[in-house]
């Protein structure tokens, strides 16, 4: 009755739950480390701070893929190992996610040469920090679900992408709220020394994990609407009916959509 009590409460829950989180972050910082070394050591590295640059970019993207995949079943309590299900979608998603992640650490550093010249340059013009803004609200709305889809759905990554800012259109609050919850756990994580060293070893996970508790009902809602939409083989144009979410790819979902039925 003890074994069975003790392994039915919240403490045991949270301790388990802390293990997966910890050991799905070690993980994804692996799999992240030549990005990472490539960011804290540039003069170290040397001549060889490109090419691991990119390196890291493209297996952080592919492991941002299997991550999130991890993260929208943690929303469920769905997840069940962390290891093996993580390097088997690392590997079916390693060129899609590394095609994502490469873009968007240039797009990154492109938005922080901007900034710099604003920044740095005497007299700037006003038009670098509009560009900046503009440029952040582009990468934001295009990356927000990006991997979260990539880890649920099979699609090409420029589908993806499109998905994901037309995503973020249609659920605009939805969206906001993810920013600033996001943000604010950015701000938490670095606020000390301790929060830095806290949010090295969970920090990027738990934004994860965020942005999946917020975006699964929202994936969920859109297969029911679009459930049913190939029963009809033949339709004409006025007996079509044409969801609000025509402008999202669902003729492609695939790959995990619906594994949990």
């Amino acid at each position: 009755m003890f074994k069975n009590g003790f392994f039915e409460s919240p403490l045991y829950k949270f301790g388990t739950r802390l293990v997966d989180v910890l050991e799905l972050n070690f993980l994804w910082l692996f799999c992240s480390l030549p990005l990472l070394l490539a960011l804290a050591f540039p003069k170290w590295l040397g001549l060889f701070w490109i090419p691991c640059g990119i390196i890291g970019a493209f297996t952080m993207g592919a492991a941002s893929v299997a991550a999130f995949s991890i993260t929208l079943k943690m929303v469920d309590d769905e997840e069940g190992y962390i290891f093996k299900p993580f390097f088997k979608e690392f590997k079916a998603s390693f060129f899609k996610g590394g095609i994502a992640g490469i873009i968007q650490t240039f797009a990154v550093y492109a938005l922080y040469l901007d900034f710099q010249l604003f920044n740095n340059v005497k007299d700037s013009n006003i038009m670098f920090l509009i560009v900046f803004i503009l440029g952040l609200i582009l990468l934001f709305t295009h990356y927000v679900y990006a991997y979260a889809l990539m880890g649920r759905y099979e699609n090409t990554v420029i589908n993806t992408l499109r998905n994901s800012f037309t995503i973020s259109l249609r659920y605009f609050k939805k969206t906001i709220l993810i920013f600033l919850v996001v943000a604010f756990e950015i701000l938490l994580f670095v606020w000390s020394g301790t929060t830095e060293f806290i949010g090295l070893i969970i920090g990027p996970v738990c934004i994860m994990f965020t942005i999946s508790g917020m975006a699964k009902p929202i994936f969920l809602r859109i297969e029911k609407d679009n459930s049913g939409s190939d029963d009809e083989e033949e339709e004409t144009e006025e007996e079509v009916d044409v969801s609000e979410y025509e402008t999202i790819d669902y003729e492609k979902l695939a790959k995990k959509a619906k594994k949990n039925e």
